[in-house]
């Protein structure tokens, strides 16, 4: 298993919790087709969708069915879910996006909204993730200007961590605000993220497989604040 298998995996246990088999899915940010392609394999009939034409491409030659396209701006579709993977904190309209996504829904479709909240992360939390980058430049070289190789070379890891991420259209608020207003919210969870960091860092399997464990075991034992967000909605009745 590559290390980007571990956090695909991870988002298809969310998507399998409200999407049954068989189930159409319009992914939104999907990216190089990583996760579309698993879905695909697990039974999922998925259409995608991303800004970027060598992004869409590389899903292309995966065998999805995916589009350059910028959200809301792309035809009528009907599907049991929309699924935003990472991607609705950069989308600009925010309320237009998701009532283009509640206007797409099939009957008891659900939206799916899989992003973080990282000014959620107290010192603690902090600590962990310098803590598991220091562990895997160790034995990994990151890549440059990653947030994992940032953090660790910082003076101050704290003003680092706010200061990376400061830049997003969208806080985890917002769009929690948006999507009540538009459709039901009918669960709200905290999740894993920080190992993805090392993932993009380009970390082998091990070092993220590890961090993935620890970091899951360090949130639910109450050690460290879990900064990936889960929201789901479904259509107003």
């Amino acid at each position: 298993m590559a290390a980007v298998d571990i956090a695909t995996a991870h988002t298809i246990d969310f998507v399998r919790q409200w999407a049954p088999p068989g189930a159409s899915i319009l992914e939104i940010g999907g990216g190089r087709g990583d996760l579309a392609a698993a879905l695909s394999r697990d039974g999922y009939a998925v259409t995608m969708i991303d800004a970027a034409p060598e992004a869409v491409a590389a899903a292309q030659a995966k065998g999805i069915a995916a589009h350059q396209a910028v959200w809301p701006q792309f035809p009528s579709l009907s599907v049991d879910a929309v699924l935003f993977t990472r991607s609705l904190h950069h989308i600009e309209g925010l309320s237009a996006a998701l009532e283009a996504a509640r206007a797409r829904l099939n009957a008891g479709g659900v939206i799916l909204v899989e992003d973080f909240d990282f000014p959620s992360a107290n010192e603690a939390t902090i600590r962990w993730f310098v803590a598991q980058a220091r562990r895997t430049a160790a034995s990994n070289t990151l890549t440059a200007h990653s947030f994992a190789a940032v953090i660790l070379a910082a003076r101050d890891p704290f003003a680092t961590w706010t200061h990376d991420h400061d830049h997003e259209h969208h806080s985890i608020g917002a769009i929690d605000e948006a999507l009540g207003a538009v459709a039901r919210i009918v669960s709200r969870e905290d999740a894993a993220y920080l190992y993805r960091h090392l993932i993009s860092a380009g970390a082998d399997e091990s070092p993220v497989k590890a961090a993935f464990g620890e970091e899951l075991s360090a949130i639910e034992r109450g050690l460290i604040v879990g900064v990936g967000r889960r929201i789901v909605a479904k259509a107003h009745p």
